[in-house]
């Protein structure tokens, strides 16, 4: 974003995204907000959890010092809270329209976006994963939107304790936020029958 714009990527989405949808919560780094204002992220499994090669639970709890949160990574230093990211996936659902009319983002650019290009296993997490230009997308197979079906959802999974996503069918969204992270299965455990549910509970 430097180069092509000269904004930080957190200024530029702050300017793009976060003001013109009011939604002051939804930060790349800790924008200004005190450190104990913000929920810690922590790690409660067993000693060992193996990702692409690496013991993720040995130092997981990392991501809380300062040193994660400001070189505003966008894989690691969103901080927001869960109203903001449901509101902000509504947004993608709406076509890329504000509550109140005004258009950022093209309806077609999102398709892009949401939709899926590439479906595999993958490696790292030993999980078959469908994904698209910038989110995880559901299949017809278990996924972490649901138990069946899940081809019209868009999403992403924070750690092992938090997911966010969309749904095309239901034009439903939710974002569900905890900070306690066990295992990628104790992830599915938990939070694939919640999305499941909420999937079904609003089907049109």
């Amino acid at each position: 974003m430097l180069r092509v714009d000269g904004k930080s990527l957190p200024d530029f989405f702050a300017d793009e995204f976060s003001k013109p949808l009011q939604l002051p919560a939804l930060q790349f780094g800790s924008a200004g907000r005190r450190n104990d204002s913000i929920a810690f992220t922590y790690w409660l499994g067993k000693d060992q959890e193996m990702v692409a090669g690496i013991n993720v639970a040995r130092n997981f709890e990392n991501q809380n010092s300062e040193q994660y949160l400001e070189p505003k990574n966008p894989a690691t230093s969103l901080v927001c809270d869960a109203a903001s990211l449901a509101a902000f996936y509504d947004f993608l659902l709406n076509g890329g329209k504000t509550p109140n009319g005004e258009r950022l983002i093209s309806q077609e650019m999102i398709k892009k976006y949401t939709s899926r290009i590439y479906f595999s296993w993958d490696r790292s997490l030993r999980v078959p994963l469908a994904v698209g230009r910038g989110f995880v997308v559901g299949t017809r197979f278990p996924s972490n939107f649901g138990w069946t079906n899940t081809g019209p959802c868009f999403g992403h999974a924070g750690g092992f304790s938090s997911i966010a996503f969309g749904d095309y069918r239901t034009n439903m969204c939710a974002a569900i936020i905890t900070n306690g992270n066990r295992s990628s299965r104790d992830f599915m455990r938990r939070f694939v029958p919640l999305a499941h549910n909420l999937r079904h509970s609003c089907k049109t």
